[in-house]
C-alpha cells in the first residue's frame, strides 16, 4: 500500500491510545515507563493523549520497552479509515479480526525460561 494511501494523520491521533493500553495491559506504572525511557511522565502522558506526537526513534524505544515491536504498534493504531482506497480498506477490514487475534496471542505469551544445564 503506497504511503499516499494511508491517512497518517488519523494515525499520528491514535498511537498515544495504543502506547498506553499495551503499558496498562502489562501492568506497567506511567512513571515507571518513562523514567526507562528518559522522559518525564508529563511527557509520555501527553504522548500517551495524543496531545503530543514521539518521534520515531521514541516510538520504537517504547516499542522495545513494552516488548512490542514497532510495526504492530502502528498497525493497532490503524483503522480503516486511515485507508483511503476501497479495496485496500476491505481487505484491511477482513484481516482486522485475525491479525488482532494473533497479535494477542503473541503479546501474551510469556518466553520460556532456558533450562538450566547441569555441570558434570
Amino acid at each position: 500500500m503506497p504511503t499516499e494511501e494511508l491517512n497518517v494523520t488519523h494515525l499520528k491521533s491514535r498511537i498515544g491510545k495504543v502506547i498506553a493500553a499495551n503499558r496498562v495491559l502489562q501492568g506497567i506504572d506511567q512513571k515507571e515507563m518513562a523514567d526507562a525511557l528518559k522522559v518525564s511522565a508529563n511527557y509520555l502522558s501527553q504522548v500517551e493523549n495524543n496531545n503530543r506526537s514521539p518521534s520515531l526513534k521514541l516510538l520504537g524505544q517504547i516499542g522495545d520497552y513494552l516488548k512490542v515491536p514497532l510495526s504492530v504498534l502502528l498497525f493497532q493504531a490503524i483503522d480503516g479509515t486511515d485507508i483511503n482506497d476501497p479495496e485496500d480498506r476491505h481487505l484491511f477490514d477482513k484481516a482486522r479480526p485475525l491479525m488482532d487475534k494473533m497479535i494477542s496471542i503473541l503479546l501474551s505469551e510469556k518466553p520460556e525460561k532456558p533450562e538450566k544445564k547441569l555441570s558434570k
